[in-house]
């Protein structure tokens, strides 16, 4: 219900005052508890320097109507700046808020210390004490460090013990494009939050390092949104993230348009196989193929050249190619593919030590054979996630190896492996550091204590500061692959053993505060899985609901707001991208994918349960913005004007960049690459191919079983990472969730392939709240081909399985 009374604007349990003090209004919201209104915030239009908080002093209009209010306040008092300021609530919103901010500069304007801020005030006023629930953005590493910003979900939430009230913030920098290097910049300056003075909102992150001059005739704009409600108990930091999140859904859009009508996974994976398959660029030695972490054309020769680089190969460039090229050639077979993968997986033995059962990340080819191993020196530190995750793709590789009738007897190796991971983590207590001792797989602070030689020549090769914070430096959230390691272990092996170790490492990873969980987000991605599949294990269906909470902590990692810094604007789009590592502000294509993938199996076990209800559907937004803007990781779709030049040309296009830039994105250069200015930096990394396998899950996720005859519809595939069912890729029962991503009611056809029965059943049912009578209804092969018609409602997710009789 929203409605005015005098100066008050109400929306269902929260009220806008509007007081007038002398000349002066100034905005206070308020929250019902019970039957009373308790004011619970202040808000004033923006804070500049020294606190100096400027509020409205006249109201332009206010307008209402059934489902909407809508109240326009300025201050133009200043010679130097006017403020124009737009308070907007509707039922579409409810229970957001909507504040739009213009500070309009008249004449000239410097900000020395800090740049215009939204600080809000909490009513009242609180010290800090452990009673309060707050969550801040950006992501930050455990420890925090103030060298690596992060600039992922712009949001924030506190609880205030002293009002019970719990306050909820989003700021949309999608609309904030005059953040740039010449002015301000965003997680550079700013983080979303509480401030030591206990203000709340868009506050100032470090002072500024030299004044910053803003020109006359300058818009500035702030569009953020707040919403409250009263809590009587203090919730934990997951329930508060989960609150948060959830309510953000609603600010998120679920559809981007295309960069181009005519881009399809279907045809980026075959030209990206088609490039996979060019030797010299991508790999050497045809009888053993060894494939380049980066494409080696003309640009990363250059690079190589310089720095003196060698021919070191990498198991997870193999591991990250190999398992979706086998699921692709279950669709599409070709001899030559066949036999190149054939190949490729033999090549594996190349990097195993059979005396000690140990797989190397790394081999150098260019060294006899006695040496091929990169062994550890004296000056190695490894790190923690790059241990284990080779181990977990390793697994699935064995899992589909009997696809390509081929096996290696790799299992024992990868049994040894989940032993060694098995020790690392009771090294570690469960608590995993980010950087590890690879000669002992202790932490690398425990060894560093008791060898004052090592620690000395480590500060002489890395500096000082680097070894402080990497002895410092956690990775707990590497827990969640070792739990999927575990799981794969028991479905392997049938090992009660396996499963209290998934279980321990478990309860140990839900336990840990929900803010040092950040490092690579897949990480968290494998843990959601891995409580997925205890589900299934067990029958516990709380492992579904931890699972849950898990996701919702992951997207704190994500991009919540396109940035249109630059020229960007209307050009590519990173919405719904993650961040490629805490600290790393840049999206790369083999986070994205791999960051979300392991949901599909959290989604079928929960649906396979009767439990599609705990599923937060605004997660299906994410999975279609990804859908549509992974494509802008290629230069075949990426304006020529945004990448860095001597990375324009190449003979492997359909290699996606590593690195998408954003305004705060580090330079990351080498010595032999010159420094381009911002704007123009994408790609400066190389086209990684070990992000190439992603390329060919997107195609697996969105398009290889069943498709739209409407490509604005999304066609999500469920049977991808089933891991007890890899092996029988495609399945016989498949299941999907179908998305209507619009804003409008869309008619559209589905079709079907890989179906082998004659007849088929089809069962359709609802997913979220959506009221939709469950269909179950027999159909022909021939019409699945050709496809099914579905209505679907505005933004209406529906269940389908088939199910040949």
């Amino acid at each position: 219900m929203l409605k005015i009374r005098n100066q008050n604007l109400i929306a269902h349990n929260q009220m806008i005052s509007l007081k007038k003090n002398k000349n002066l209004i100034s905005v206070a919201l308020s929250v019902k508890n019970m039957s009373k209104w308790q004011e619970s915030i202040q808000i004033p239009l923006v804070t500049f320097e020294n606190g100096y908080k400027i509020n409205a002093h006249r109201i332009i209009k206010v307008k209402s109507s059934k489902n909407q209010f809508r109240v326009i306040l300025d201050n133009d008092l200043n010679k130097e700046i006017k403020i124009v300021a737009t308070i907007l609530t509707n039922e579409k919103l409810c229970p957001w808020i909507h504040f739009h901010i213009s500070i309009i500069f008249k004449k000239k304007y410097r900000f020395f210390r800090t740049g215009p801020e939204i600080k809000m005030d909490l009513v009242p006023k609180f010290n800090y004490s452990k009673d309060i629930t707050a969550i801040r953005q950006p992501t930050r590493h455990t420890p925090p460090t103030d060298e690596w910003k992060s600039n992922d979900m712009p949001a924030a939430t506190v609880w205030n013990p002293q009002s019970k009230v719990q306050t909820f913030f989003f700021i949309n920098f999608s609309h904030m494009d005059w953040m740039s290097p010449r002015n301000i910049e965003r997680f550079s300056v700013y983080e979303c939050g509480l401030h030591p003075d206990g203000s709340f909102g868009l506050i100032d992150r470090v002072p500024l390092k030299s004044p910053i001059t803003i020109p006359s005739d300058f818009k500035m704009i702030f569009d953020f949104y707040i919403t409250q409600e009263y809590r009587e108990r203090q919730p934990t930091k997951l329930e508060a993230i989960e609150s948060l999140i959830t309510k953000c859904f609603t600010l998120l859009p679920s559809y981007v348009r295309f960069p181009r009508n005519d881009l399809t996974w279907s045809k980026f994976s075959e030209k990206c196989i088609n490039d996979l398959l060019k030797e010299k660029y991508c790999w050497i030695d045809a009888k053993s193929p060894k494939y380049y972490a980066y494409v080696l054309d003309d640009a990363e020769l250059t690079r190589r050249e310089a720095i003196g680089g060698l021919n070191i190969f990498e198991t997870m460039t193999l591991l990250s190619l190999l398992p979706p090229w086998i699921l692709y050639l279950q669709l599409k077979s070709n001899r030559k593919q066949e036999n190149h993968v054939r190949r490729t997986c033999r090549t594996l033995n190349d990097f195993i030590d059979y005396d000690s059962k140990f797989l190397y990340n790394n081999i150098d080819n260019d060294s006899i054979n006695k040496y091929k191993f990169i062994a550890p020196t004296k000056q190695s530190i490894g790190d923690s996630w790059y241990f284990f995750e080779p181990i977990l793709r390793f697994g699935w590789l064995i899992q589909l190896l009997p696809l390509i009738s081929a096996t290696f007897g790799f299992r024992e190796i990868f049994k040894a492996m989940a032993r060694r991971a098995k020790d690392f983590v009771q090294h570690h207590n469960y608590e995993i550091t980010a950087f590890y001792d690879p000669f002992t797989l202790k932490p690398l602070d425990e060894v560093l204590n008791n060898d004052p030689q090592r620690t000395r020549l480590l500060i002489k090769a890395r500096g000082e500061d680097d070894i402080i914070w990497k002895r410092r430096a956690k990775n707990y959230a590497c827990l969640g692959i070792y739990i999927y390691i575990m799981v794969e272990s028991y479905y392997f092996f049938h090992e009660d053993r396996y499963f209290e170790e998934a279980t321990k490492a478990a309860h140990k990873l839900i336990d840990l505060s929900p803010d040092t969980m950040f490092w690579e987000p897949f990480e968290l991605a494998y843990a959601i899985a891995g409580f997925a599949e205890l589900t299934r294990i067990t029958n516990d269906d709380e492992y579904l609901r931890l699972a849950k909470k898990l996701l919702l902590n992951e997207l704190r990692m994500f991009y919540w707001y396109n940035d249109n810094s630059f020229d960007w604007k209307d050009k590519r789009n990173n919405l719904g991208l993650p961040m490629a590592c805490v600290g790393i502000r840049y999206s790369a294509l083999k986070e994205t994918v791999e960051s979300i993938y392991p949901w599909l199996t959290f989604f079928k076990i929960a649906i396979e349960r009767g439990k599609s209800h705990i599923l937060p559907k605004g997660v299906l937004k994410f999975f279609n913005l990804i859908r549509i803007n992974s494509f802008y990781f290629f230069s075949d779709v990426l304006p020529e004007e945004f990448i860095y030049p001597p990375r324009r040309t190449t003979p492997c296009p359909f290699i996606p960049f590593e690195d998408l830039e954003m305004l705060e994105t580090p330079p990351h250069f080498s010595k032999s690459q010159e420094i381009i200015r911002k704007g123009k930096r994408t790609g400066t990394l190389g086209r990684e191919i070990y992000g190439a396998g992603e390329v060919i899950f997107l195609y697996l996720m969105y398009e290889a079983l069943a498709k739209s005859n409407n490509h604005k519809i999304m066609v999500l595939n469920l049977d991808l990472f089933d891991f007890p069912l890899m092996d029988t890729f495609p399945p016989k029962n498949l299941n999907f969730i179908i998305f209507n991503p619009l804003s409008v009611k869309i008619t559209c056809k589905i079709s079907f392939n890989t179906i082998e029965n004659e007849i088929c059943r089809i069962k359709i049912s609802s997913l979220g709240e959506t009221t939709r009578n469950k269909d179950i209804f027999k159909v022909s092969t021939e019409k699945l081909v050709k496809g099914i018609r579905l209505d679907l409602s505005e933004e209406e997710a529906i269940i389908v399985e088939v199910i040949p009789i």
